[in-house]
């Protein structure tokens, strides 16, 4: 994947800890399995101030990193071996920022691999496609893969055995951070999962029209976020008794991972899994589980899920025709505007809230 003599514009990181610059670097080839893509819109998530103030995932790369994972845009070349698409294709997908800036969003053109990549949907825009691919493979991965809860619905089973076939109907769910972005897809994936009940955490509860989105997306039971961890649990056990097996926190990082663990049952073992980095387990919660627990912290990136990510891709197109999975809202900076773009990192660093913002690198 090596550059070829044509220059185009990008947002990098020179310095960790610094702010974005404006530069040129080279348009990439792709090479076998690999598309080019004209990015249409680039979408900032949280790690990506990490990426920029820390070097999160992107400091081997630096100086000249480019940050964004979620993308968007229109095939203009192809590489070796690919079938799925076709030069003029409106497609969607994740990048490997991991692997070097070639792929990263905040540019005119980037690469695609196609496994991990598909077709737009007509009724979509570029801006609709580019809010779904990080955040809703973060909760894909964290529901159904082994690493994560290791569901086994009808919807989405890939052995071949009907045996290995689950269902959740009289099961329950809890997901932690139901209004932010990857929670919402954590709803969606959970109804998707089918289970017959889906407890979540929010803020905003007084607010009818957001608490209906969630109840739309997924949520049977919504409990006020700015509660106490000890009254957030209370209201769990009263829905679901001491039968809570499956947790699933969006948001929380050490050490505040406390109420998904609280929340389990303690006479069957269940499962918490995160997000975020997790520390020690307080003692006191920990004791409380006499039947044993499980918590895992999951890695959301396409690329490190082989046949796993490659067949969510596949399925994705069809689960956003029947309505299972839905764009989220999106705000618009127009241009490789690199004030703007640093304006929204710093809010990201500074803890404030911050509506998902796309970037459209190509935009006169």
């Amino acid at each position: 994947m090596s550059g070829t003599t044509k220059l185009q514009k990008a947002l990098v990181v020179e310095e960790i800890g610094k702010p974005l610059r404006l530069a040129q670097r080279p348009i990439p080839m792709p090479g076998p399995g690999w598309v080019l893509v004209q990015v249409a819109a680039a979408g900032i998530n949280p790690h990506d101030q990490k990426g920029r103030d820390t070097g999160l995932f992107i400091q081997p790369y630096t100086p000249g990193a480019v940050l964004t994972q979620d993308i968007s845009g229109t095939v203009v070349s192809l590489g070796a071996n690919v079938s799925k698409f076709r030069i003029g294709d409106r497609i969607f997908g994740q990048s490997n920022v991991l692997d070097g800036p070639d792929q990263g969003g905040l540019q005119q053109y980037t690469l695609l691999h196609a496994d991990y990549a598909a077709r737009i949907p007509d009724n979509l825009s570029f801006d609709d496609a580019a809010t779904i691919p990080v955040n809703a493979v973060a909760s894909f991965v964290a529901l159904f893969h082994e690493s994560g809860l290791g569901l086994h619905p009808a919807e989405f089973n890939l052995s071949s055995e009907k045996s290995d076939v689950v269902d959740y109907s009289k099961d329950t769910i809890l997901v932690i951070g139901g209004g932010s972005n990857t929670g919402k897809f954590g709803l969606m994936f959970a109804q998707l999962a089918g289970f017959g009940k889906v407890i979540t955490t929010a803020g905003g509860t007084g607010d009818a029209k957001k608490m209906g989105r969630l109840r739309s997306l997924g949520a049977t039971h919504i409990i006020d976020r700015n509660a106490s961890d000890a009254e957030i649990e209370t209201q769990v056990r009263e829905i679901v008794g001491d039968s809570l097996i499956y947790a699933y926190d969006t948001v929380n990082a050490a050490p505040n991972q406390g109420l998904g663990l609280a929340a389990l049952s303690s006479s069957h073992k269940g499962t918490l899994i995160t997000l975020m980095r997790g520390g020690e387990v307080r003692e006191e919660i920990a004791l409380k589980k006499e039947a044993g627990y499980r918590k895992a912290q999951v890695l959301g990136v396409s690329h490190k899920h082989g046949e796993f990510a490659k067949e969510f891709w596949n399925r994705l197109p069809r689960w956003i025709g029947s309505g299972i999975v839905r764009p989220l809202d999106a705000v618009v900076v127009e241009g490789l505007d690199v004030d703007g773009v640093n304006r929204v990192l710093d809010e990201y660093r500074d803890g404030k809230v911050v509506s998902k913002t796309h970037v459209h690198p190509t935009a006169l």
